[in-house]
């Protein structure tokens, strides 16, 4: 995993300048996060800025040291005590180095020519970035909340946002009763989600949050908000089994359907191309070694030979979450909430079975606690599908997934890496890496004996 240290450049656009807080040894810096990950929230915070003012407006920018600097454009003020507002040509004072420098600087000069009537540029960074967008938003979000009872009662708060996606929290009223509705933005590499969240609502309303409303051209997405409980129980993973295993018997026919709403095809042929990709045109090629890429060209048949032995087995694809851990279901009462369908496709049933093993065995302390939660979960999903497929040996399926389900997500990595700009592929990088290291150690594990 890279280093990161987050600090936070917070611009008064008006003055040109920007905040910093002494450094406890007399001098100065920028306000910093400790976290390796950081929400906006999160961000905003560490400069003691106003919440509904302050902005992400730029791309991250990361040094070589793991230093990630975020530019926030504010309102020009600050609740941190003994701050002050340096102009540009000063943050050398600050460490801030010359090229997170440019960066606040193009982001200046950029939003004078834009000002001027200069077009909006298209250099492939989300919209979100660009001037103009959010006030495209809130009329939107006004527009389709006042459809269903709602008016807002103040400005959003931006919750997420990365290159990804954009979460903003808006909070309105109904009925005279407060409430929040959240909007989430997506970018183009994974425009469908919004509309793909719909099709699975109509297959399973209560299995997915509750839309408000959907712009399937913008990648524009309104729910009310998630059930508050998010506890990542291991306890609780049987229960999102049988959940979904539900979903995807009951999704068999509308294949057709969730093709025409933007699902992906990952099926066997389109998994054996995504790994063919990811050994031969990978993003992270250079990253990955003379050798690794070596051994991974001579794996690929051997891998690609797993692959269609677990498809095989004839089982029908169909609806597949396609990220499905704890950490994307929400809890209403005891019935489980699936969320975040950005990777939704259709592909082999159990990969999303054999993630959430997974997951439930992540949150375990010892192995032996880690193998009783993949068995629980297991257990739980196969009750339907034995039930369906009584003449199949599913076990002898779900001995092959393990492998098969590290190629699915290398490629959904891959994809990822593909929708970014190459400046920013920091964010998520090294996985398909990793991953593709840990293929070819299967493989001479397995030859070995």
């Amino acid at each position: 995993m890279q280093q990161r240290h987050h600090r936070v450049a917070l611009l008064d656009e008006q003055r040109g300048a920007v905040l910093v807080v002494p450094d406890g040894e007399g001098g100065w810096r920028l306000p910093r996060h400790p976290e390796r990950w950081a929400d906006h929230p999160d961000l905003v915070a560490a400069a003691g800025a106003a919440a509904a003012t302050a902005y992400l407006e730029v791309p991250p920018h990361r040094e070589e040291d793991g230093t990630i600097t975020n530019v926030l454009v504010g309102d020009g003020t600050s609740a941190l005590p003994d701050a002050e507002w340096w102009p540009l040509a000063d943050l050398g004072g600050a460490g801030v180095s010359e090229a997170a420098l440019a960066r606040v600087t193009a982001l200046l000069a950029e939003r004078a020519a834009l000002r001027a009537g200069a077009p909006l540029p298209d250099d492939g960074r989300p919209s979100w970035y660009l001037p103009g967008w959010r006030d495209d938003v809130e009329a939107w979000v006004d527009a389709v909340g006042e459809e269903h009872g709602f008016a807002r009662r103040g400005a959003p708060e931006a919750m997420k946002i990365w290159m990804l996606s954009a979460v903003l929290r808006f909070p309105v009223e109904r009925d005279g009763k407060p409430a929040d509705l959240w909007f989430k933005a997506t970018c183009e590499g994974f425009r469908t989600e919004p509309a793909l969240t719909r099709a699975v609502a109509g297959l399973a309303p209560d299995l997915v949050p509750t839309i408000v409303g959907v712009d399937a051209a913008r990648a524009w997405l309104l729910m009310e908000p998630l059930p508050a409980d998010q506890d990542a129980r291991p306890d609780r993973a049987p229960a999102v089994a049988r959940a979904l295993a539900r979903l995807q018997l009951d999704a068999r026919g509308a294949n057709a359907a969730l093709l025409l709403s933007g699902a992906p095809d990952r099926g066997l042929t389109g998994t054996l191309a995504g790994l063919r990709a990811c050994i031969h045109d990978s993003v992270e090629a250079d990253a990955m070694g003379e050798e690794l890429r070596h051994e991974a060209a001579e794996s690929e048949e051997w891998l690609a030979d797993r692959l269609r032995e677990l498809w095989a087995w004839g089982l029908p694809d169909t609806l597949s979450h396609g990220d499905l851990h704890l950490g994307n279901v929400a809890w209403d009462g005891e019935r489980p909430v699936f969320y975040d369908w950005t990777d939704t496709c259709l592909t082999h049933p159990f990969f999303d079975a054999r993630h959430l093993a997974d997951s439930a065995a992540d949150e375990c302390a010892d192995d032996a606690d880690k193998e009783a939660a993949r068995a629980a979960v297991w257990e739980a999903y196969a009750e339907a599908w034995r039930a369906a497929y009584p003449d199949l040996d599913l076990d002898a399926v779900w001995a092959q997934v393990r492998l098969a389900e590290a190629v699915f997500q290398m490629i959904s990595y891959e994809n990822i890496a593909r929708a970014q700009t190459p400046d920013t592929r920091w964010e998520l990088s090294g996985v398909v890496t990793r991953t593709l290291a840990t293929l070819c150690r299967m493989r001479r594990e397995a030859l070995a004996g």
